[in-house]
């Protein structure tokens, strides 16, 4: 799912997220949110973006029955030299995806 408003049991304010991945036979769940950042402080970005879903995922992993839930911050810096963190890598691999 992309870009929808979670449904949940409880009031929960940041609960439209830029991308969920669901693997029901494996009953995990993936949080995707996608920041574009004009300044270089990404890795307080990445905990900020970790931190504001961390209510959803405890809820979503609650309502749908899962084992785990992760969330999965991808910030990315716009400007001449462009940028991205170091962890990215590290969360893109989580995701399955090789970089």
């Amino acid at each position: 799912m992309w870009d929808v408003n979670l449904q949940c049991d409880h009031i929960i304010e940041a609960r439209t997220p830029d991308i969920v991945i669901m693997n029901k036979k494996d009953q995990n769940c993936f949080i995707v949110e996608i920041a574009i950042s004009r300044d270089s402080r990404l890795s307080e970005k990445e905990g900020k973006n970790v931190e504001k879903y961390l209510d959803l995922k405890r809820e979503i992993m609650k309502m749908w029955n899962l084992k785990s839930a992760q969330v999965i911050p991808i910030i990315i810096i716009v400007g001449t030299l462009g940028g991205i963190t170091r962890k990215l890598g590290d969360w893109v691999a989580k995701l399955g995806i090789t970089v």
